[in-house]
């Protein structure tokens, strides 16, 4: 499973070289923004290609998240009532948040990197195209 997890991680899409330096260098700030408030970059930033390309993946993740927490939420309500086996399984998929956070702080580093890297999963569910 550990083998399968760094392949993932490893393969991930590199746009960076789409980008100028210039484009890298002013679009950091609104980057990093784009994976905690997607929608502000996305409006605000119309010429940076490198701070769109990170907000549409921000918002994509956005909608991940939302999906999630939607769905967390219904099945929370049926599991409580199961005994044991539903409030481990309310633990576990609570687990599953843990995860859409550690794709927002991947995006992060890769935008403080000048890096335009796809973020694993998401660039499978991609519901806002580039």
């Amino acid at each position: 499973m550990a083998n399968e997890i760094e392949k993932v991680l490893k393969d991930r899409k590199d746009s960076s070289n789409n980008f100028t330096k210039k484009e890298k260098e002013d679009g950091k700030l609104m980057g990093v923004l784009s994976y905690i408030i997607p929608l502000i970059p996305y409006f605000v930033e119309k010429e940076n290609k490198f701070v769109r390309y990170h907000a549409i993946q921000g918002m994509n993740l956005l909608i991940i998240s939302i999906i999630y927490g939607v769905a967390y939420s219904i099945l929370s309500v049926f599991l409580v009532f199961i005994p044991i086996i539903g409030w481990i399984a309310i633990f576990l998929i609570g687990l599953l948040g843990f995860g859409i956070l550690a794709l927002c702080i991947m995006g992060i580093i890769d935008v403080c990197n000048g890096n335009a890297r796809e973020l694993p999963i998401v660039n499978k569910c991609q519901f806002i195209k580039k």
